[in-house]
């Protein structure tokens, strides 16, 4: 669903799935008298991501960010049992945590509200394993969706959605069907502890490969590589001849896919060299031997993104028409990098090609890449949290002023 090129059908395909929720029920009044609006207030992240995923790769680092003084931070979980050092890092880090398991909507939904939440934040959306049905059901007097849905939220199943300029641009504001609450600079959050593993040499992980080899690159989820995307790739290795394109699949299904695509190109099909799956500390140090990393278009690099340049390596993303194929440009902007956002596929195949044949500009872009990890907003994890804290602040006045939700813009 995320992948179709309209904002606006997302949006109503959605509304129609939440309609299976249940009925929604209504944003009650403030009690009367009416909450303290400078309260400590007690914020819930929801979600069954709490472990080594890719979701938790970007938040890790967020919860220990939150001024304690203004927030109390509350983890809420469900699903399988999960153990290991991810969901330790996530106990350590907020002031109470909340497991209800496998609990049925009703026991799931008294759990929550009884732990006393004044703003619920979903971190799944409609996806796999969600439980947005709670912010339906009105756990917490205010209800957000962030991060993990990367498409409009419709009306009457949270208050906020959490977005950026770029992802929710206002000639598209109506695709919306909740009140956005507009950060800054990207909406996706970083996390600026992320280990990057020991270092690994070429011959290591791209065995027989000569030192003039330009080795393009994309690890996004193969699912998210289109024919019109795919033929441009085979272009730029057309344009570009002592060229690789170094790609992820764990199948071989997938592998002989694309590599058959690439031989009706004219494209020798040893020219697509796959990864294989590796531990995330030493995939960040394997891609510093990418040159350029080519974002897919449709539905582009979200954590993937956030990774290449995290590791240091520059990414080329195209403008998108939609929140999915939006976020790559987001996090570049971010990052100080807007110039590697095509406007479109002829851009992007001329920047992709142009960059394999100047040294000195793949060089000169490749230092901003790694000065971004310390200068630019989008590692800023503090200042990004802080940015939250501000929205939720102003989520929370609205609601004890007894007025509706509306966008709010930080500057």
């Amino acid at each position: 669903l995320i992948r179709y090129g309209d904002d606006h059908y997302v949006r109503d395909v959605g509304a129609a799935f939440a309609r299976t929720l249940g009925p929604a029920v209504p944003r009650a009044a403030a009690p009367v008298p009416p909450p303290d609006a400078n309260k400590r207030l007690r914020i819930g992240y929801l979600s069954g991501h709490f472990y080594d995923h890719p979701n938790m790769h970007l938040i890790a680092g967020m919860f220990g960010h939150h001024d304690r003084e203004n927030f109390e931070i509350v983890g809420i979980t469900y699903g399988p049992e999960r153990t290991g050092p991810e969901r330790q890092k996530i106990v350590e880090q907020t002031d109470a945590f909340i497991d209800f398991g496998h609990a049925d909507n009703v026991n799931a939904l008294q759990q929550v509200k009884a732990a006393g939440i004044d703003i619920l934040v979903d971190l799944r959306g409609f996806t796999e394993s969600s439980r947005i049905n709670l912010c339906r059901q009105r756990a917490a007097p205010v209800t957000v969706t962030w991060l993990g849905y990367p498409g409009p939220m419709p009306p009457d199943v949270v208050d906020y959605q959490l977005v950026d300029p770029i992802i929710a641009p206002e000639q598209d504001r109506d695709a919306f069907g909740c009140a956005l609450a507009v950060l800054p600079s990207t909406y996706q959050m970083t996390d600026n502890t992320q280990p990057v593993g020991a270092p690994i040499t070429r011959a290591e992980v791209l065995p027989g490969l000569d030192a003039e080899t330009f080795v393009f690159g994309c690890f996004c989820q193969p699912y998210k590589i289109e024919p019109e995307l795919f033929a441009v790739w085979m272009e730029i290795l057309q344009a570009v001849p002592r060229s690789i394109l170094w790609l992820w699949a764990d199948d071989d299904l997938t592998r002989g896919n694309l590599r058959a695509v690439a031989v009706a190109g004219g494209i020798d099909p040893a020219r697509l060299v796959f990864a294989p799956m590796m531990q995330k500390q030493q995939h960040l140090a394997r891609v510093q031997h990418a040159d350029l990393i080519l974002d897919t278009w449709n539905y582009g690099g979200h954590v993937t993104t956030t990774d290449m340049l995290w590791a240091g390596v520059p990414v080329l993303a195209k403008r998108g028409t939609h929140f999915a194929s939006r976020v790559s440009q987001s996090l570049l902007h971010a990052a100080g990098l807007p110039d590697m956002v095509a406007d479109d596929a002829d851009g992007y195949r001329d920047k992709a090609i142009a960059l394999a044949n100047d040294p000195a500009a793949l060089a000169a872009i490749r230092e901003r890449v790694v000065a971004a990890r310390t200068g630019s907003a989008l590692f800023d994890t503090p200042g990004r949290v802080r940015h939250l804290g501000q929205l939720y602040r102003a989520m929370w006045q609205r609601y004890v002023a007894g007025e509706a939700p509306a966008d709010i813009h930080l500057s």
